[in-house]
C-alpha cells in the first residue's frame, strides 16, 4: 500500500500503476536523481488526481485488508462468520484510519520528496536476522544468529540516493533511517512452552473434587482416632 503507486482498485488501473512504476524504475536506472524524483513527484501526483478519488481508494484498501484478517480468522479457527462480522464492525473506524495514514505517507514520500527515494522496511517470516536494518520488538539486541522473523511489529524507513554511474551501471548510496522492530519466530516456541508448562502444572494438581475426598478421609481417620482414644480414657476411668 504504502510502496505502490495510486489505483483505482480496478484491474487495468492496476495494470497502469505497475507500467509508470516499471517506468520509473528505467527513469530512475538512467537518469541524475533530481531528474528522476521529479519525475516520479509529477507521475504520481497526476496519476492520483486522474484515476482514483481519495475515499474510492480507501474503499478498495479497505476491502483488501479486511479480506485478508477474515483469511487469518478463518485459517486458525479462531472466529466464526458471526463472530467475524462482530470484529469487522468493531474495527472498521481503526483500521480506516490506519488505511488513510499509510495513503498519507505514500503520497508524502512518493510526491513531496524528490532528492531521495524514501521506502518503508517490512519484514515477514521469510526474512533472517538482520541487526543492520532490525531490531527485536522487545528491546534486546538483534544477533544474525538468532532465529528467523516472524513479522514486523513497527515500519523502519530506508533512504536511496542515485550518485552516478559507474561502469555502465547506476550506484545508489542507501541509508537506514529508522530500522524495522520485528518479532521473532522464538516469541512462538517461548508461547508454546509456557502453554506446555501449565498443562503439564495442571495435570500434576489434584482434581478439586478427588482433593476434597482426600480432605475428607483424611479428617475422618483424624476424628476416628480422636473418638477411640475418648472411649480408652472413659474405660480407664
Amino acid at each position: 500500500m504504502i510502496r505502490g503507486w495510486p489505483i483505482h482498485g480496478e484491474r487495468e488501473q492496476e495494470y497502469i500503476s505497475m507500467a509508470y512504476q516499471e517506468t520509473y524504475r528505467s527513469i530512475r536506472a538512467h537518469q541524475p536523481q533530481a531528474v528522476a524524483g521529479r519525475w516520479r513527484s509529477l507521475a504520481r501526483e497526476h496519476l492520483r488526481r486522474c484515476t482514483t478519488e481519495e475515499k474510492a481508494e480507501i474503499d478498495h484498501w479497505m476491502a483488501s485488508t479486511q479480506m485478508a484478517i477474515q483469511s487469518v480468522c478463518e485459517a486458525t479457527g479462531c472466529v466464526d462468520a458471526s463472530g467475524w462480522q462482530d470484529i469487522k464492525c468493531a474495527s472498521h473506524d481503526a483500521l480506516a484510519a490506519i488505511v488513510e495514514l499509510a495513503l498519507r505517507l505514500r503520497n508524502i514520500i512518493g510526491e513531496e520528496v524528490t532528492s531521495y527515494d524514501y521506502y518503508t522496511l517490512l519484514y515477514t517470516s521469510k526474512n533472517q536476522a538482520d541487526p543492520q536494518c532490525m531490531e527485536q520488538d522487545r528491546g534486546e539486541p538483534l544477533k544474525r544468529t538468532d532465529p528467523s522473523v516472524l513479522c514486523t511489529t513497527e515500519l523502519g524507513l530506508m533512504r536511496r540516493e542515485r550518485l552516478g554511474t559507474t561502469n555502465s551501471e547506476p550506484e545508489f548510496h542507501t541509508d537506514i533511517i529508522l530500522k524495522a522492530k520485528v518479532a521473532l519466530v522464538s516469541l512462538l516456541h517461548s508461547s508454546e512452552e509456557q502453554t506446555h508448562a501449565r498443562r503439564a502444572e495442571r495435570a500434576r494438581e489434584p482434581r478439586s473434587g478427588e482433593h476434597a475426598r482426600h480432605a475428607a478421609r483424611k479428617d475422618g481417620s483424624s476424628g476416628g482416632k480422636d473418638r477411640a482414644r475418648m472411649r480408652q480414657k472413659r474405660a480407664r476411668d
